[in-house]
């Protein structure tokens, strides 16, 4: 590798053996903690609503409240050492405010007392689980709650699937990535944490995907299955630059694990509040903003045969009366993961697997190729006798065959330099500034299989003169892999991304809000792929006539000249740049008093420039303006004005988007949604709208990949079974944004007589069409052999004047006099179009159960579930759509994920703390392969040990230290006949990570 990466690897038995005395250290540790009785307080009196987040901060258990029932409530003081509820009684003491406490005092439920009737709070129920607040240590929850309220009253969060504050619940089914599950992953990654969850489908661009233009291996979100464009990816409510070559996706990895507060996924159609991308949803990452103090994180962890992991991060944070700041700084790398080391990728040859042979002929040394076939005649043998070979040196009936993966690295090596801050002020008690900002600097260094192809060697080359077996051709075709000559092929990439964000919070009076922000992003992305052949100096050398500049592909690399070689050594450098700028202002309130309870109405505007460049130093060529108008209404029809916690209760939800694109015109997307709450039990809901994604830049803008040509294609309406059509492949001005219709209904049931329990099933169906896809995908040569389906972009009485223009284009390749006399039997038009559908179907399943017992800590269940009923796509208007799912590189009908969690005194409180995860997937199929078509069923184990010290037993006091274990058994993924043995599109290579981390609190 010349990219020198060698002195940045991860010693794994260095890092083994570290764990080993991280675990001995820990358990000796465990055995001499204790967790006391009492806790030191010292919160003064003041504002409830800062007061009662003082007293979770120090107590560290878990308060739901609503924001509004703690509004200009004063608190006592509370100095001293107390117990928890003790300390919570003293400060809410004669305010008209109730507790009940649960979860052995680890949980408190604290709202107004109901004046005679002795209310007791014995946990939320699904008609008030929303509109509340839940404040735990150092930020906010680990918990899945529908709003979430801050220290003041201007910090309400409004969270993703709304644009109003205090709205009591959304109709769509949001689910949340606490920090506890970041924690169970394999890599201390956000994109591990959203693969965990069951409706993230396979596909997207990843670190071991390099297509569609990702050349600097970034990592993208996919709900649904239906691909990251269909994904919109936000960071706290914003927008971000786009990455890759064709600007279509988020670059996931660029955001700093350890300053994400929870990942908000909502699986629902939402362009009528967010606009493009919300197709099959949104992911919101929630940073963190709140902390007291200091944190710092440091993980190891280790796969068997690479890919060893190191993280440290160091987070500061402080709180004042009227406002707060808080920073991270984070580094992390990763060691590569080589085939090599796992033995389903070792070898592209699968017969001893029950599959095929994948190895190729373009290989060292090569293989000489029939001219009319293409395929291997004689091979070149490995040892030659002299420079320059003769016929009969050749093996004839022989083949040489190359595994490309013998040098290929499954994953990269990669490095990572991220910073986070944010801050707020208040000015007076009615407005807020805020700001954030966020820079990471990503570095990949990975090697891919060498440079191989078809050689056509001019026959005048000196080295073929006497080695052509077919002498009536002009040229000998070699399968040639240029491993031996260049070496492997290799990857530096180099991406760098920044985004800030500056805006206003003001309160207009008891129930109005404004909210003014703007922000930017920008990301660039630098690659060099090295050791790949030039392909001009390539080409000079294989029609050489003079022996020091022709180029041997007969030989190994001691028989061609080395200035040669020098000259077709070649770095192909690719970059591209996006910049995403918008400026948004929202005012949400309440319209309207009703019997009910409030109508309220969120109205907006946002103006938008989104710029993509993929020339280095040839700045932003191609660049669009945004207009956005939307609105939202929650409306009350039946429920109970003074208890928004009453049943039965039913609320309308409307909201639409009206935006207008600068370059190809306008759209705008309704939605609508019931939600019905007959008893505390049951809640039902439902929503449809209509949803879209823009054209890409690069596909209504980028002409440098224009071209024309004149081609021969097999046709079954020739005599001869072939003929010469002109084909042109051009960029689209006039595509049209793709469009979907999305519905969803469900339930949420608690169970009375299974305390802590609740269960929420999902039905949704997505109607994605128009779609941009470039004609005959699947073999755009065999167009002609299909041309019922692909009617619309086939012309066979094409005009002269339309031949003419095409073939004076300046993009046409060869001469316009040929083009304008040949015999053309067709136009074939190959620019991208709105031509494909996806219509895709399924069910979500979630069961949550807690049970806290009094002397055996708190235990709680889960089990997600997916599953998809159908995932019908059609590559044009014509024809017919086909259910792709449960086969390779696509979604699966079935995924289920179970965790079963103990903690010995509640969530986040001192103590251990246990938790054991299961996912399986079920068998689909290759139907791709001609052997062995089943792929298995898999399910894999995690295991999870954590152990969390109070504030008082020396230098680790207020820590966390966690063990975790994925994939404990080490399963490997199941077999696909494939050249890589997986699917990499619906698996991981990883194996068993083991990882020991620790936080510190200071």
């Amino acid at each position: 590798m010349e990219h020198g990466t060698s002195g940045r690897k991860i010693a794994q038995g260095g890092v083994s053996s570290f764990l080993v005395l991280l675990v001995a250290s820990f358990c000796s540790f465990l055995a001499h903690a204790a967790t006391p009785a009492t806790l030191h307080f010292d919160i003064p009196a003041g504002d409830a609503q800062k007061t009662l987040l003082q007293f979770a901060s120090q107590s560290s258990i878990e308060m739901l409240y609503s924001s509004d029932d703690v509004r200009g409530i004063t608190t006592h003081a509370v100095s001293g050492d107390f117990t928890v509820a003790q300390a919570l009684n003293q400060m809410i003491a004669g305010t008209g405010l109730e507790i009940t406490f649960e979860n052995d005092f680890t949980f408190a439920s604290i709202r107004p007392a109901k004046s005679g009737t002795g209310a007791d709070v014995q946990g939320p129920t699904l008609a008030g689980q929303a509109g509340t607040a839940r404040a735990s240590a150092r930020g906010m929850p680990d918990l899945p709650v529908q709003a979430l309220a801050g220290e003041q009253k201007l910090e309400e969060v409004v969270v993703t699937g709304t644009l109003m504050h205090g709205v009591l619940d959304i109709v769509s089914p949001l689910q949340f990535v606490t920090r506890n599950d970041m924690k169970r992953t394999s890599y201390a990654t956000v994109q591990d944490a959203l693969n965990a969850l069951t409706l993230s489908g396979g596909g997207g661009q990843s670190e071991d995907y390099a297509g569609n233009g990702n050349f600097a291996r970034g990592v993208a979100a996919n709900l649904r299955g239906l691909g990251s464009g269909a994904t919109l990816v936000l960071i706290n409510g914003h927008r971000q630059p786009f990455s890759g070559a064709l600007g279509d996706f988020v670059d996931l990895s660029s955001i700093p694990w350890s300053a994400v507060e929870r990942i908000e996924v909502l699986p629902d159609g939402a362009s009528a509040l967010y606009g493009s991308d919300a197709i099959a949803g949104v992911v919101n990452v929630i940073m963190r903003k709140d902390l007291q103090g200091a944190e710092t994180w440091a993980r190891l962890g280790t796969a068997p045969g690479g890919a060893d992991e190191k993280l440290v991060a160091q987070l500061f944070g402080t709180n004042w009366d009227s406002g707060r700041f808080f920073f991270t700084y984070q580094y992390s790398e990763r060691g590569s993961l080589a085939a090599s080391a796992r033995a389903y990728s070792a070898d592209t040859d699968k017969r001893p697997s029950g599959g095929t042979d994948h190895r190729t002929f373009r290989s060292s040394p090569g293989n000489i190729l029939d001219p009319r076939t293409l395929l291997p005649a004689f091979a070149i043998p490995s040892e030659p006798s002299g420079s320059i070979l003769t016929v009969s040196d050749l093996i004839p009936g022989a083949v040489n065959l190359q595994n490309r993966y013998s040098t290929y690295e499954l994953l990269p090596e990669k490095r990572m330099h991220s910073a986070f801050l944010s801050g707020s002020q208040d000015l007076g008690d009615r407005v807020q500034v805020f700001a954030e900002g966020r820079y990471s600097e990503r570095n990949i260094a990975q090697e891919i299989y060498a440079f191989d192809q078809v050689l056509p060697v001019s026959a005048a080359n000196p080295y073929a003169a006497k080695v052509n077996p077919y002498p009536t051709s002009p040229y000998v075709f070699v399968g040639y892999s240029f491993l031996d000559t260049l070496g492997p092929t290799s990857v530096d990439a180099r991406t760098r991304t920044y985004s800030g964000s500056l805006g206003i919070k003001a309160e207009l009076s008891q129930t109005w809000r404004l909210n003014l922000t703007g922000s930017y992003g920008r990301e660039s992305d630098l690659s060099h792929t090295k050791n790949i052949p030039n392909p001009a100096a390539l080409s000079a050398a294989l029609n050489s006539t003079q022996l020091a500049t022709a180029f041997n592909p007969f030989g190994g690399l001691s028989q061609n000249n080395p200035a040669v070689i020098d000259a077709i050594r070649w770095t192909q450098v690719d970059s591209s740049t996006s910049a995403v700028s918008s400026g948004t202002a929202i005012v949400d309130g309440s319209v309207l008093s009703l019997p009910s309870g409030d109508a309220k109405l969120a109205v907006g505007a946002e103006l938008r420039k989104e710029q993509l460049g993929t020339v280095a130093g040839a700045g932003m060529p191609f660049a669009r303006t945004i207009r956005s108008a939307f609105t939202e209404l929650s409306l009350p029809i039946i429920g109970d004005a003074s208890d928004p916690y009453a049943v039965p209760r039913l609320e309308l939800s409307l909201a639409n988007r009206y935006e207008r694109y600068s370059d190809f015109g306008s759209t705008s997307n309704p939605k609508v949604g019931i939600r019905w709450a007959p008893s505390d039990s049951l809640k039902l809901r439902t929503s449809w709208g209509t949803s879209f994604k823009a054209p890409k830049l690069t596909d209504l803008h980028d002409e440098s990949h224009n071209f024309a040509a004149l081609t021969s294609f097999r046709d079954p309406t020739s005599a001869t079974g072939s003929s010469i059509v002109l084909i042109k492949q051009t960029n689209n001005p006039d595509l049209k944004q793709e469009t979907a219709k999305t519905w969803s209904a469900g339930a949420d049931f608690v169970f009375k007589a299974l305390p802590g329990s609740k269960l929420s099933l999902t039905y949704y169906s997505i109607d994605y069409t128009d779609r941009i896809v470039f004609p005959g995908l699947a073999s755009p040569t065999d167009i002609l052999l299909q041309e019922d389906q692909w009617a619309s972009v086939i012309d066979r009485h094409p005009s002269s004047a339309e031949i003419d223009a095409i073939c004076s284009a300046s993009y046409f390749r060869g001469a316009a006099a040929q083009c304008g006399s040949a015999p053309i039997a067709a136009v074939v038009d190959f620019e991208w179009r709105n031509l494909a559908s996806t219509r895709v179907k399924g069910l979500d399943l979630k069961f949550d159960q807690t049970i806290d017992t009094a002397a055996h800590g708190t235990f709680q269940l889960g089990l997600t579930g997916a599953y998809l009923l159908s995932f019908d796509q059609g590559v044009s208007k014509n024809v017919p759509p086909v259910d792709v799912r449960d086969t390779v590189g696509n979604p699966l009908a079935l995924k289920l994920r179970g965790t079963a969690e103990w903690y010995q005194h509640g969530l986040n409180r001192p103590g251990f703390a246990v938790a054991f995860t299961t996912d399986h997937v079920g068998a689909y199929r290759n139907i791709d392969a001609s052997l062995n078509r089943d792929v298995s069923a898999t399910t894999t184990f995690d295991l999870q040990l954590s152990y969390r010290t109070r504030g008082d037993v020396g230098v680790l006091s207020d820590s966390e230290i966690v063990l975790n274990a994925t994939n404990i058994f080490n399963s490997a993924p199941p077999f696909v006949d494939r050249e890589e043995g997986y699917d990499s599109l619906n698996s991981e290579p990883y194996g068993r990570v083991v990882s020991f981390s620790i936080q510190k609190n200071w």
